[in-house]
């Protein structure tokens, strides 16, 4: 499980630095169309880690507390 979390975490570094160097080239490019288009993928696929660490950390949390005993 921790595997997978630090995939991901590494996974959203990248695009984080992919982003940001995009960013630099969008401001000397003359033609933005197809960065634009690279940026917008960039940024779901960020959105999708995004989601998946925040599911992965949930899931992890309800494993950590302590079963409750069932109501009668």
């Amino acid at each position: 499980m921790t595997q997978k979390r630090d995939s991901l975490a590494h996974r959203k570094s990248e695009i984080q630095r992919e982003l940001a160097g995009l960013k630099e080239s969008r401001r000397e490019s003359r033609d933005n169309t197809a960065l634009g288009d690279l940026e917008r993928a960039l940024m779901a696929e960020l959105d999708q880690v995004d989601r998946q660490l925040h599911l992965l950390d949930e899931y992890v949390k309800q494993l950590d507390q302590p079963s409750q005993p069932a109501s009668r």
